[in-house]
């Protein structure tokens, strides 16, 4: 996680500003350095989740690119833990096994990018995202799990905005169905 250093798109720019955060107090709005040089201000982009769980690292392992890194690393983690699950309830345990193993070693979840060796946001959209399907799916049986199933989707707006509708798409189906 700590090497190679940041890209200059996604990673630097939310990096910048987890890093604003830690270092100036920026914590509630986010703002960097961009666009043209010497332009100091907020940054309105993206929704701060992300650039939050980045700088609470920052804050405790220190400025640098692992401890950026690391909340998309334990969010790629989590996700495979969440398909293993996902495929030990719905079939058995070598399903959710190898579902594990194929998400883990996609050339996407490791390449750089947008994946869960960067500092894109990504993964955590992904994992929030995920989380809020499965719950939404869990809730047919346990309606009291739309509760945590809205935190999630507030989550997933949160790390990435619009983006985060990509998961109301994927539950039309089963929202026509139901």
């Amino acid at each position: 996680l700590g090497h190679p250093a940041l890209r200059p798109w996604d990673e630097s720019i939310y990096a910048g500003a987890a890093r604003y955060m830690v270092r100036e107090g920026y914590w509630l709005i986010p703002h960097l350095h961009w666009r043209r040089v010497g332009e100091f201000g907020p940054f309105f982009e993206k929704p701060p989740l992300g650039m939050w769980l980045q700088a609470i690292s920052m804050s405790i392992f220190g400025v640098s690119e692992f401890s950026v890194r690391l909340p998309n690393a334990l969010a790629t983690i989590l996700l495979a833990i969440l398909v293993y699950h996902i495929g030990n309830e719905l079939f058995e345990w070598k399903a959710g096994l190898a579902g594990a193993f194929v998400l883990l070693i996609l050339p996407g979840l490791f390449q750089f990018g947008h994946s869960g060796r960067s500092a894109a946001l990504d993964p955590l959209l992904v994992l929030f995202g995920s989380l809020f399907v499965w719950f939404i799916w869990q809730a047919r049986t346990n309606s009291k799990l739309f509760i945590p199933a809205g935190i999630l989707a507030g989550l997933a707006v949160m790390t990435k905005g619009v983006a985060a509708g990509t998961f109301l798409v994927i539950l039309l189906p089963y929202v026509l169905y139901y």
